[in-house]
């Protein structure tokens, strides 16, 4: 995620520093981030100034020197609660005192990550949504001690970069996390259940909603649909949506004690013989960019709705 949130703040003028801890990665966060500049350039987002000149923008150290003259931290390291609380007692004795601290977790609570600061009003999370540079949102997530001013200065820097801060109580999984990973288990139990092929579930989800939700959200549905038909249906559909509170069964569990993980092992519920990973997220980004161009024409003309 770094590389991807560095080259967001350098696209909108910011000077950007980033930090790692051998020189290796931060060769291939630099890779990383040309080639994300370059597929933006080929797609029209981008001109090749425009690139050039955000590549410029960055910078990259070794260590945590950079926290001591910045004025917003970014983290993101893996998803552990221990290291990103360690990582945050180092940042804040170097960092000055007015800096905000954020965290990119997908699910860590914020106020567990202040839980060790002199100054837990600092911290808050920011989750971005892969690929960073592309999403035009990001959860904005204070923890209980979270000053209300750290809360502003987060949303107006990441609008800045044209990016829409999306406020969040701090609940396991936030907002997005949640819709996600409810429609995801729903996907897997029909998947179980036999109630349709992997294929013709993942086409419901990509052609039916993915046409649909850029253009009405789910409350604008009820109200367009009428509040007292989404009631009857409801009732009918509610009693046999899958519930299911343990992962360690039905499909996600079979396929993991299957050691079938996914792309990189060249098998998951999809074979993947010959795409890479890479591959793959170069054609998921092609179609996010098709959208973003959208949306961002629907802005120029004021037609987007909020």
């Amino acid at each position: 995620m770094g590389p991807g949130i560095g080259l967001s703040f350098a696209l909108a003028g910011y000077p950007v520093t980033l930090s790692g801890r051998t020189q290796n990665r931060l060769a291939r966060a630099a890779l990383e981030v040309e080639a994300a500049t370059a597929v933006m350039i080929d797609h029209g987002l981008l001109t090749a100034d425009e690139g050039h000149d955000a590549r410029q923008r960055m910078t990259w150290e070794i260590g945590l020197a950079a926290a001591a003259r910045s004025t917003y931290v970014v983290e993101a390291i893996a998803e552990d609660l221990a290291l990103k609380q360690d990582l945050f007692i180092a940042i804040e004795r170097l960092a000055p005192t007015t800096a905000l601290l954020a965290s990119t977790t997908s699910a860590l609570s914020p106020t567990a990550l202040q839980q060790h600061l002199q100054h837990p009003e600092r911290l808050l999370v920011t989750h971005y949504i892969r690929p960073a540079h592309l999403m035009p949102m990001c959860e904005v997530v204070p923890g209980l001690a979270t000053s209300e001013a750290i809360i502003q200065q987060a949303r107006r820097a990441l609008e800045s970069c044209g990016i829409r801060a999306l406020l969040c109580r701090d609940v396991p999984g936030f907002v997005f996390n949640r819709l996600h990973l409810a429609l995801v288990r729903e996907a897997l139990a029909l998947l179980r259940d036999g109630v349709a092929s992997l294929a013709d579930i993942e086409d419901t989800i990509k052609l039916g909603f993915g046409s649909r939700f850029p253009a009405m959200g789910p409350f604008e549905y009820l109200d367009l649909s009428g509040l007292d038909l989404i009631a009857t249906v409801a009732t009918a559909v509610y009693p046999h949506l899958d519930c299911s509170r343990d992962v360690a069964s039905g499909p996600l569990a079979d396929h993991i004690a299957q050691q079938r993980l996914g792309m990189k092992v060249g098998h998951g519920f999809h074979e993947w013989p010959g795409e890479s990973p890479a591959e793959f997220v170069r054609r998921r980004d092609q179609e996010i960019i098709r959208r973003k161009m959208i949306l961002r024409d629907e802005l120029r003309q004021g037609t987007h709705r909020k």
